[in-house]
């Protein structure tokens, strides 16, 4: 019982390790990348918004 719990132990804790460590990585990662994007796309809708009245001015 001992070698099979130890040879499981082995066989988990490296998957636990990466789920303890990666999950939230990748969850900080998605939001600061989601933050950035919509910063950027409201930037963009900005700037075309202006060159685009500075077309209809005469």
């Amino acid at each position: 019982m001992g070698a099979w719990l130890a040879n499981t132990w082995t066989a988990t804790w490296p998957n636990l390790l990466a789920n303890v460590l990666w999950v939230p990585v990748v969850w900080v990662h998605h939001r600061v990348m989601k933050r950035h994007i919509t910063q950027l796309h409201a930037e963009h809708q900005q700037h075309i918004q202006t060159l685009i009245d500075r077309t209809e001015k005469p």
